[in-house]
Parts: structure tokens; sequence; C-alpha cells
């Protein structure tokens, strides 16, 4: 897919950059193979009523089902595409240190989000053709992301030693997405104070935080390295459509902590420790329960914390 990078130097330590690219991404193959589950929907039985015994008595000698509702995958996904422009400043004011600012805007076609859609089947055993309406993942035609990053990262080597091997990094992130609708809503519904809530539209790409922002603590020394990072993220749609609300899922605002020390023993091994989610931090779900925005914690996960003994070979 075609490309576009320019860079300018406007000083010794300072340089922008330009960059225009379309890039284009398929669909997992989990959401294009041809499977599906069915099931029937408004089942109405037939009964026949004898009042003629105390207490009476009903017969069930039939039924019908009205329609078929399930789950499907969805061969005739489209990839993703985007066209997308980044606008950088860089400033590398020391040595392995820098502040730099980028500014970006992506046109997405044919994002992937989940819906509904009629499939149509054919009993082979009877023969008969049935339609359902499925739910799976479907293109959704256009969807746009703005924003912008900051990003700081210093190594403070103009202290004594031994805290001459200290660093930091520091990143900021500011995200806008629109326009992914979700068929089980309703435009122009209203919350508990009547001011309009327009969820079909209003919705942001999934797995997209309006803000985010990740802060570390390095240090580098000699065969010697340790890193504290913490992570936080505001709030994600997860989905726009719920497999028990049909209303968006979100993933509720969370911060990780995580570190890790190594020793490199010679030029082909290092040994370290791995320490993941060190504040136990407990995942959770938010579901959206009517057209009024309503909402309800759905489900919470913990990871616990873990620690890993590692030993890396380099050859």
């Amino acid at each position: 897919l075609p490309s576009l990078n320019l860079a300018y130097n406007l000083s010794d330590d300072l340089i922008g950059r330009f960059a225009f690219s379309k890039a284009l991404a398929n669909p997992d193959m989990g959401d294009v193979r041809n499977t599906t589950s069915l099931g029937a929907f408004q089942t109405v039985q037939i009964v026949n009523r004898d009042t003629s015994v105390t207490p009476p008595r009903s017969t069930l000698i039939g039924g019908s089902i009205n329609g078929w509702v399930g789950s499907s995958g969805n061969p005739y996904l489209l990839p993703m595409e985007s066209k997308q422009i980044d606008v950088a400043l860089e400033w590398y004011f020391a040595k392995s240190s820098s502040v730099t600012f980028t500014v970006f805007n992506k046109e997405l076609s044919n994002f992937w989000i989940q819906g509904s859609f009629d499939r149509t089947f054919t009993n082979p055993t009877s023969g008969v053709t049935q339609d359902a309406t499925v739910t799976g993942t479907i293109n959704n035609g256009e969807g746009k992301l703005k924003g912008f990053e900051f990003a700081y990262q210093q190594f403070f080597d103009m202290l004594p030693a031994p805290f001459d091997g200290l660093g930091a990094q520091f990143n900021y992130s500011y995200i806008e997405s629109t326009s992914i609708p979700n068929a089980g809503l309703t435009a122009g519904t209203t919350n508990d104070t009547g001011a309009p809530l327009d969820l079909l539209n209003g919705l942001p790409l999934q797995g997209q935080s309006k803000n985010t922002y990740n802060i570390a603590a390095m240090y580098e020394k000699d065969q010697g390295s340790a890193r504290l990072a913490y992570n936080w993220r505001a709030r994600y749609l997860l989905t726009t459509r719920d497999v028990i609300s049909k209303y968006p899922l979100w993933n509720d605002e969370n911060g990780f902590l995580d570190g890790s020390v190594n020793y490199k023993i010679n030029d082909n091994f290092t040994v370290g420790l791995q320490f993941t989610n060190l504040l136990n931090t407990q995942t959770k779900t938010i579901m959206i329960l009517d057209g009024k925005g309503l909402e309800a914690g759905r489900s919470w996960f913990e990871n616990d914390r873990r620690a890993a003994l590692t030993l890396k070979g380099n050859f």
C-alpha cells in the first residue's frame, strides 16, 4: 500500500516529520468461519384442554416456531482500510533523551463491529428453507480517529555514580473516535434528565480509550537493569452489541503496575525477575441496560500478582 514519509531538520536537535499512508487489516479467522449456531425463537405451543375432568387437564398436541435466531461467522467480511496522516515534532535535547509531540488523523472504512444480519439455511433432513437473524461480526462502513500524543524520555547521566543510570519515561495520548453504530439501539433516546443520548451514532471505536498514559522509572548501569512501569487507560468499548443486553459493553478504567530486574551474566545470557500486576488491579466490565444509558457492572476479573524467573539466551 502507498505511503509518504518526510522529515526536515529544523535545527541540530529539532526534527519535523510528516507521514501519509494507507493501511489494510484482514479480519480474524474466527470471524470469517462459515459456522452457525441456531435456536428457536418465539415457540407457540398447541394444547388440547379437557374441562370435563376436575381439575381441567391440558395435553400438548403440537407447536410452531415463528422464527430462528443464533450466532454466526461472516465469510463475506471485507478487510478494514485506513487513510492515515501523522505530523510530529521531535526534540532531542540530550543523549538518549527526547520530547516528542504527534498529531494524527485516521479515516477508517469497513470497520468491524458486532451486529445482526439475515442468513438463509436449508434443513438437510426436511429440505425446508428458513431465514434466520444471526449475530456476528459485520462491516460498519466508516469510522474516524484523531488525537495527539506527547512523549518524554530522559536518562539522568549528569548525576554522580551510581545514580547516572537512572531514567524516566512518560507518554500521554488523547483520542477521539466516532461513528460506530449499534443495530440494537434507536437514535433520539433520552437519559433520566431528558437530555438526548444518541447511543446509535455516538459510540467510539472498539478498544480505544479517550485518555491513556504510561509512566516508567528505569535504571541501566553496567550489567544490571531495572524497570517499574504504571500503565493507565480510561474506559473503552469492548463491543457495540453485548450478547446479553444487545447494548454496548465497556471495560472500566484501570491501571496496572509492572516491574522487572535483569542482570547480564555475559554476552549470551541474561537472568531476570518479571513482576506483573503488582497492585492486584481488578478489571471490571460495564453493561448498558437500556436506551437511556442505564449502567450496571457485568463482570469482575482479577489476574492476581505474578512473578516469573527468566533466563534469556542470545547466540
